[in-house]
């Protein structure tokens, strides 16, 4: 069975795990297989084990389906190869299959609509990871632009949700949102560094068009840092490829390499790297 054919599939943690199942009661049900992988998930969560803890620490570990990061991808490697991946958006497909695991290890409520796709970002490594039950999509490969076209998209939908989030956005605060780079009422520092897939999420918030970076670049993959002045706050957050710069809290923008914008919140305002 088709993942997309489904509807919403849920169930309650508190629910009891299905025993003395067949195969076929397990895999090729209605819900197409996705209790079955929570439950799984939910039996590490009981057992406290480590993948459990590293879940809630908001990081994709491997779980024996497409989704996971792998445990030798380190993010503050000194190999010059580990440098420049961390330099870039690096992203992928996901399958469904994962993310129930995942829900269930996080000790939550199995609730995923396989029309709808997911995107999780790794906190180890800054992957951003799109959940999706197109299994044509999560055998190919994802771009960058693709990736934050989905949060901007994301982005809208908040939007429609949420009137009182969007203004906000609208009068040029950066709330707290799925992606590093949410100002809030933090005290100093007042810079921070931030992830392009927050900025993305936060133009759709605003009902900006998908404009990029400079405005010209369609596909958001610029490699100058982009910093914009809660007007809430104070607090800059300058956006960057670079997830060791955003994953790393106790690195903070130089303010002579990233200077403070003039005007608050307005996303023109770029700051470029000199």
């Amino acid at each position: 069975m088709s993942l997309l054919a489904l509807q919403r599939v849920t169930r309650k943690f508190t629910e009891p795990n299905r025993e003395e199942t067949t195969y076929d009661e397990h895999w090729k049900s209605d819900d197409g297989g996705l209790i079955t992988c929570w439950e799984i998930g939910r039996k590490y969560y009981l057992r406290k084990s480590g993948l459990a803890i590293r879940a809630m620490d908001g990081e994709l570990p491997s779980l024996g389906w497409k989704g996971g990061i792998s445990e030798v991808v380190n993010i503050y490697s000194t190999h010059k190869d580990a440098v420049k991946k961390y330099k870039e958006l690096n992203c992928k497909y996901g399958t469904l299959y994962y993310l129930a695991k995942l829900q269930g290890l996080l000790g939550g409520d199995l609730d995923i609509t396989p029309s709808r796709e997911t995107p999780l970002m790794c906190t180890r490594t800054g992957w951003l990871v799109v959940f999706t039950g197109d299994s044509k999509k999560y055998n190919s490969q994802l771009s960058a632009g693709n990736a934050l076209g989905i949060c901007h998209k994301i982005g809208r939908e908040l939007r429609d949700l949420n009137s009182q989030l969007a203004s906000r956005a609208e009068k040029g605060e950066l709330p707290e949102l799925n992606w590093p780079g949410g100002a809030g009422t933090l005290s100093p520092p007042s810079r921070q560094f931030g992830s392009l897939y927050y900025l993305a999420q936060w133009q759709g918030l605003r009902g900006e068009p998908w404009h990029g970076i400079t405005g010209s670049n369609k596909n958001m993959t610029t490699t100058r840092p982009v910093g914009i002045k809660c007007a809430a706050s104070g607090m800059v957050s300058v956006f960057t490829k670079d997830a060791r710069k955003y994953l790393n809290k106790d690195e903070i923008p130089d303010i002579e390499t990233y200077p403070t914008p003039r005007k608050v919140g307005i996303p023109e305002n770029y700051i470029l790297k000199k």
